[in-house]
């Protein structure tokens, strides 16, 4: 069984494994998005 400094290691280990993963994940959204906007102003001139 794990003790509960083990079980904080743990859950902050996982945490600082997803976060740059997340953030890369919202990063490409907005650049996605923009792309998109900017496509869609390029196309009407």
């Amino acid at each position: 069984m794990l003790s509960t400094d083990q079980a904080l290691n743990v859950s902050r280990i996982i945490q600082l494994m997803l976060s740059p993963a997340v953030m890369i994940s919202g990063c490409a959204l907005l650049l996605t998005s923009s792309n998109g906007r900017y496509t869609t102003v390029l196309e009407r001139i």
